[in-house]
């Protein structure tokens, strides 16, 4: 499970800093609308984390107690 956390953390500061590095070519805007989507994709994997998390710890509790 950490190796997953690990990963998806690389991802998403390599995409976010790949959006940086592109910005210096675009207006402000258009790196704000970067951000923008880049802090909603951040959001929507760590509501993917968390039930995943959930669901193994469910499963787990579920094994523990059967």
């Amino acid at each position: 499970m950490k190796l997953m956390k690990s990963i998806v953390l690389i991802v998403l500061m390599s995409g976010f800093l790949f959006s940086c590095v592109q910005e210096k070519e675009g207006t402000f805007e258009k790196a704000g609308k970067k951000v923008d989507q880049k802090v909603e994709k951040v959001k929507d994997t760590a509501k993917e984390l968390k039930e995943e998390v959930e669901d193994e710890i469910d499963d787990h509790t579920k094994d523990g107690n059967g």
